[in-house]
């Protein structure tokens, strides 16, 4: 019988790097956000989640001003 355990899949508000200015600080927020949702996964022992997934675009946020020719 296979091991059973939890999965959590994660979407969460992230902010957006509008450019080189702001990446480190925006990046950091949405780290330290993953982080705390990740704490929170392994703080519910009952859910026993060994796998947790974000979208692709979760730590930058995604590129909203830019066009299909950038």
């Amino acid at each position: 019988m296979p091991d059973i355990y939890g999965v959590m899949c994660v979407q969460a508000e992230t902010h957006v790097v509008t450019g080189p200015s702001d990446r480190d600080e925006v990046i950091q927020r949405n780290v330290a956000r993953a982080v705390d949702l990740l704490e929170f996964a392994g703080a519910e022992a009952r859910f026993e989640t060994r796998l947790v997934v974000f979208p692709e675009f979760c730590l930058t946020g995604v590129p909203e001003s830019r066009t299909l020719q950038d």
